[in-house]
């Protein structure tokens, strides 16, 4: 793990290495151990998994700032609970709306860490401006 994602040191460098390992986990679990080939990823499959380590490095963002409102009694335990349920299915809709209207170029996403940390800031700072509008 060490090799792929860095140490937790920092914000950003822990919600990376949860990324990358919730994502390498739902990757694995969709593995059939039967099939040799099981690990030879297509293009689309990168995409696929770029697009879900993007989503999920938003939702460990988001986790952390809303952990860090629970602290700050800036937020109650139920409301938090609330906002993230909702959280990581407005973020990948999100992202997806995105890649859509091509303001965001998936090449980019699939090679540039600082357009992943870049888009990934943007879904967490859009995710708490439409949750926090519903309340």
């Amino acid at each position: 793990m060490d090799q792929i994602a860095p140490a937790g040191e920092t914000l950003e460098a822990s919600a990376a290495r949860a990324a990358i390992a919730t994502t390498l986990d739902s990757f694995l679990e969709r593995l059939d151990p039967d099939d040799p080939e099981a690990t030879r990823l297509d293009a689309p499959q990168v995409e696929e998994l770029m697009r879900e380590y993007v989503i999920n490095y938003a939702y460990e963002r988001f986790s952390s700032e809303m952990c860090g409102r629970l602290e700050r009694d800036q937020v109650d335990l139920d409301r938090a609970l609330e906002l993230s349920e909702q959280a990581r299915d407005f973020i990948a809709a999100k992202l997806q709306e995105k890649l859509m209207d091509r303001a965001v170029d998936m090449n980019l996403l699939a090679t540039d860490p600082s357009t992943q940390e870049r888009v990934s800031y943007e879904l967490m700072q859009e995710t708490f401006a439409i949750l926090e509008d519903g309340e």
